[in-house]
């Protein structure tokens, strides 16, 4: 365990430090996780588009609108993406 983490953890602090040096620890390692391969839609063809997802390419325009899914969204950590595919 990190010495950090142990210190807070055996000192008693506040719920709000713990959480911050306990999540502020586990993702110090982040990097060590496999990287997922980022989805991009372009590298689909149309047939695997309308197989795997059931729609066509062109109608994601309108999915987007009907859904009501934002331009961008941004993730309470503040963290934003694009809400296009």
């Amino acid at each position: 365990m990190d010495e950090l983490l142990e210190m807070v953890i055996l000192d008693g602090v506040e719920d709000d430090d713990l959480e911050f040096v306990v999540l502020d620890n586990l993702l110090i390692n982040r990097d060590d996780l496999p990287q997922r391969p980022i989805f991009d839609l372009n590298n689909y063809s149309d047939q695997e588009i309308k197989e795997n997802f059931r729609f066509e390419r062109d109608d994601l325009p309108l999915l987007l609108r009907a859904s009501g899914i934002p331009e961008e969204v941004v993730a309470p950590t503040g963290n934003k993406v694009t809400g296009e595919f």
